[in-house]
């Protein structure tokens, strides 16, 4: 097949944070190892242009290319609307040249800042709506609306998933949620679990991190990653606690307000400060090497998709603290596979990490959770994927979720 997968971010690019990167580099990697074709469309750095990230094409779109009288519909767009539906319209136009040139099977566009409108709305390349997130989540769980250009995006997004002839989501916890904005079932289509490397930088941890026991946050430090929670939970844990430390590993961010997450953890943990380590991003080999001599992994998530460091995590044997409601709960069970808490409640993810850092059973629930997250091996969800992919190539709708 020839898929071309069309994302706002993806490994190549220096600004990626994201578990959409990550997810697209990983099934298009073993898709091309498969034999398939892979194209990737992303937002254009400069001019458009193609490039190769092993046996991946990248192809960047820019609004420069579109017609004149696209671009002055484009100029009354209000906010970052104008940003992602002029890179929709670029992505539509490039995807329809790849096609004329040699077809393309399918499609999968993200439902994020809608940059699939066009595509879902225009193209006649069969095509799939893969979602990261929804709008409500994002007013519930992060920030409240803007006003009426964050009213405008938050339509938009909920019109591409109206419109799109396929749709599908990595937990059921989004896929029910989704339900409720289309006629149409939305199936649950797992991600991979990937290990990148094999190759851990086991001297770099050693240096930086020594022999301290550590609980470890993995992702961006953001409201939407709970980690203002874990900051406000952090020190009665470590009074209870005196030889547990926190480690953060992740890009910093600011939020709504323009505050940077780190100096509020800071904050929270004043009184701790020589217990609170941050390593920012780190790559895959530090990262696993810092992940495996976590004695926990805390992923306190407020709005979350079955996230890659929770499935990373568990492949290496290591313990999880997930949030319910927030799709950690539809692979963790509570004491046998890792461990549960209630979103957004600092008091009670305080009790649950330390009764967790005590627990006599805590390597048994380690290997529970290695087990538990076997399904999600690459050689079972990318051919489901795959047989996905060609029932939709084929003209046959999708079934309802799993």
């Amino acid at each position: 097949m020839r898929i071309v997968f069309v994302t706002p971010e993806f490994v190549t690019e220096e600004y990626f944070s994201g578990g959409l990167a990550n997810y697209l580099h990983r099934l298009s990697t073993a898709l091309t190892e498969l034999g398939h074709e892979v194209d990737v469309i992303l937002p254009a750095r400069g001019d458009a242009a193609t490039e190769r990230s092993g046996k991946v094409r990248i192809h960047y779109a820019t609004p420069a290319s579109l017609p004149g009288w696209g671009r002055a519909l484009l100029r009354a767009v209000p906010g970052l609307s104008r940003h992602w539906l002029g890179f929709g319209a670029a992505a539509w136009q490039m995807l329809e040249e790849l096609s004329q040139a040699r077809p393309v099977d399918l499609v999968q566009v993200t439902n994020l800042q809608a940059c699939g409108l066009f595509i879902v709305t225009c193209s006649a390349v069969p095509h799939l709506t893969r979602l990261s997130s929804l709008p409500e989540w994002e007013r519930e769980w992060v920030r409240p609306s803007g006003g009426p250009t964050d009213r405008l995006a938050d339509w938009l997004e909920r019109l591409q998933v109206r419109w799109s002839r396929h749709v599908c989501a990595p937990s059921r916890a989004l896929a029910a949620a989704a339900a409720t904005h289309r006629r149409d079932p939305v199936e649950v289509l797992r991600s991979p679990a990937f290990i990148e490397t094999e190759q851990v930088d086991v001297g770099w941890a050693d240096r930086v991190l020594g022999n301290r026991r550590y609980l470890l946050f993995v992702g961006r430090l953001e409201r939407r990653k709970g980690a203002h929670i874990l900051a406000q939970a952090l020190p009665p844990v470590f009074r209870a606690l005196p030889d547990c430390e926190a480690v953060f590993a992740g890009q910093d961010r600011r939020d709504h307000t323009g505050s940077s997450m780190e100096a509020q953890i800071r904050a929270w943990c004043q009184d701790f400060g020589p217990r609170v380590h941050f390593l920012g991003a780190l790559s895959h080999p530090r990262l696993y090497a810092v992940m495996q001599r976590a004695r926990l992994v805390v992923l306190p998530s407020l709005a979350d998709n079955l996230p890659n460091t929770m499935l990373e995590a568990m492949c290496l044997g290591r313990p999880v603290v997930g949030t319910m409601g927030a799709s950690f709960d539809e692979i963790i069970e509570d004491g046998h596979s890792g461990f549960l808490v209630p979103r957004a409640n600092p008091e009670a993810l305080a009790v649950r990490i330390q009764a967790a850092w005590l627990h006599p059973a805590l390597t048994q629930i380690g290997e529970n959770g290695r087990a538990a997250v076997r399904p999600f091996a690459p050689e079972t969800t990318v051919q489901s994927h795959l047989s996905l992919y060609a029932r939709i190539a084929g003209g046959v709708r999708a079934p309802g979720g799993a």
